[in-house]
């Protein structure tokens, strides 16, 4: 038994608890209040995906930046309805901390953003996509002037199962 081999198998073979799952991260850049262009600044998301395979929902955790210094950040949920091999919609909340910093205040800490996002997805697995968001306090600060903005981006898949073969050799140690 070689130790080396042992490790490098290890090290490259899916756990058994990620077995189906499905793990990515996004990365947008767009237009914050694109809508009413009262406080219109420059935004760029980062957001980290997991589910499982064939199923629509998702876990979604958001951090979202300003060139103002605006920030949210959340976690929340996602539901991708596909339409055929290559497009999909998905329908996102996410609940989330915001601080104005030098830009929009939108009356309350807790701020809730919903969005839509139409994908195209490429063969390896990797998206782009076109984002609508609005994040709202759902009224329950002493005011809710509510924001929009329009992203794209682009998402790609953290980890691919292995291979039907690659996990046999992996499990046996033989190699075709």
């Amino acid at each position: 038994m070689n130790p080396r081999r042992t490790l490098a198998d290890a090290a490259t073979r899916p756990r058994a608890e990620d077995e189906g799952r499905t793990r990515s991260l996004s990365f947008a850049t767009g237009w914050f209040d694109c809508n009413r262009r009262q406080d219109e600044a420059f935004e760029t998301r980062l957001e980290y995906r997991v589910g499982r395979a064939r199923r629509p929902l998702r876990g979604v955790a958001v951090a979202a930046l300003t060139d103002d210094s605006t920030l949210f950040v959340g976690a929340g949920v996602g539901y991708q309805i596909d339409l055929g091999r290559r497009w999909a919609v998905t329908p996102v909340f996410v609940p989330g901390y915001y601080r104005k910093g030098n830009g929009k205040d939108l009356g309350y800490s807790l701020e809730f953003r919903s969005q839509i996002e139409l994908g195209y997805t490429f063969a390896g697995g990797s998206r782009v996509t076109i984002a609508f968001s609005h994040l709202s306090n759902g009224g329950l600060g002493s005011r809710n002037p509510g924001e929009e903005s329009l992203t794209i981006g682009f998402e790609l898949p953290l980890a691919r199962r292995a291979s039907r073969p690659a996990r046999e050799s992996a499990r046996t140690g033989r190699t075709e």
